[in-house]
């Protein structure tokens, strides 16, 4: 779950400690104990849940291996993608264009992106080797590596 405050709130300083109770521990044990979704580390450690629930700190520590927490596609022209998608995901989330339109938008220029990277060529679908532009491996490693 993501809480957050939204930047028109007339109660900031409220929407604030409601996010500090609702995201503690005394609520995250509480909630893991009623069978509700655990969410924080310590809720995993603590005697009580792994008591009820034995199973969940072994799949929190499967979940950290196996998790990808850069899984965007690993190519220079990654960022260009994201404007494209950003900039008419938030057409359509305004209603300045349609969600159909967003998205022909969307496909329309990614393919252009893509074209110009030649990844492809006009009538082909022979792909590039992929460019690993940057040194991502120490994200590929379980979070409970990183340094």
């Amino acid at each position: 779950v993501g809480l957050s405050i939204s930047v028109d709130s007339k109660n900031k300083e409220a929407a604030y400690v409601f996010i500090q109770w609702a995201a503690g521990k005394p609520v995250a044990k509480r909630a893991a104990l009623l069978n509700g979704g655990i969410c924080r580390y310590s809720t995993h450690l603590d005697p009580e849940v792994q008591k009820k629930w034995p199973w969940t700190y072994v799949n929190y520590k499967y979940m950290l291996h196996a998790a990808n927490p850069d899984h965007r596609p690993r190519i220079p022209e990654f960022s260009e993608m994201i404007h494209s998608i950003s900039k008419s995901g938030n057409d359509a989330f305004y209603e300045r264009i349609t969600p159909e339109k967003a998205l022909a938008d969307m496909q329309k220029e990614i393919t252009e992106i893509m074209r110009k990277a030649g990844y492809y060529t006009r009538g082909t679908k022979a792909y590039k080797t992929p460019q690993y532009w940057l040194d991502l491996a120490y994200y590929d490693r379980a979070p409970l590596l990183w340094k």
